[in-house]
């Protein structure tokens, strides 16, 4: 399901021009999670005031001829849609706590240097009430970013308990260590990683930390998903939340520790 997208970044005078599956003419407001919003008709198009919206994952509902229709709704930073585009995310004023989602595939093959939002992020041994790193969104969307190069930390650096990365594809990515991140405490789902690399992500513990639907390939041997695994319980089993992880390639694992009561 394609989201109905928001974008903070084209912003003029608290306005952002957006597109429903449905005929709004008629329609005044709009409710997006709790809060309403009025709609200001101009020309063919249709605008809302984004001057209060934070960036993130919304349900929309509009009332149309006396029914309530939903929609899933993002509201973003920006869409990325170039290499430059991506580029250009991981530099802004408050990437960390922004939420990003792909407008198509992207080819980073001109980026000399590699990129990552959270490239110095400290890592912090309670991740319990962890506060730092990656702390928005980035949703692909079902799209590609291919030839990427990132740095030791991955992509993220580091994910936060409140981060979520979810339906992406890397392509013959080209990773020091990590492809994603250091550590993530937050959300990793429907997310496919192909090239050479150690690994997926050094470690995944937290309360909120899920692992969820990933497949990942490298070149490299040895290569895992994940080092560590942990977050445990009273009786020392863990309680993330993991599922449906394929490791693929020589010498390949899913994980070089954990403690799991139910791995699938």
């Amino acid at each position: 399901e394609i989201p109905v997208i928001i974008d903070l970044s084209t912003e003029d005078g608290g306005l952002v021009a957006f597109d429903l599956p449905v005929d709004v003419s008629n329609v005044d407001n709009v409710i997006v999670g709790e809060t309403e919003y009025r709609i200001v008709p101009q020309g063919d198009q249709q605008l809302i005031n984004v001057t209060f919206m934070a960036p993130g994952e919304y349900i929309m509902t509009v009332e149309q001829e006396k029914q309530i229709v939903s929609f899933s709704v993002c509201v973003v930073s920006m869409v990325i849609r170039s290499a430059k585009d991506l580029q250009k995310a991981t530099q802004m004023a408050g990437a960390d706590k922004g939420y990003f989602v792909l407008g198509n595939n992207i080819d980073c093959s001109e980026l000399t240097e590699p990129v990552c939002f959270t490239e110095k992020a400290v890592f912090e041994t309670d991740l319990g009430n962890n506060r730092k790193g990656f702390l928005g969104g980035f949703n692909g969307l079902g799209y590609t970013i291919s030839n990427l190069k990132v740095p030791k930390n991955g992509l993220f650096g580091s994910i936060a308990a409140s981060g979520v990365i979810r339906n992406l594809a890397l392509t013959n990515v080209q990773a020091e260590e990590s492809a994603i991140c250091i550590y993530s405490a937050g959300l990793i789902s429907q997310v496919y990683v192909s090239g050479d690399y150690s690994r997926v992500l050094v470690a995944s513990f937290g309360p909120t930390n899920k692992l969820e639907n990933i497949v990942a390939e490298s070149t490299r041997p040895g290569a895992m998903i994940c080092q560590h695994i942990a977050s445990c319980d009273t009786e020392g089993y863990s309680v993330s939340d993991v599922h449906a992880l394929v490791m693929i390639g020589e010498d390949a694992q899913v994980s070089g520790w954990s403690r799991i009561k139910e791995f699938s």
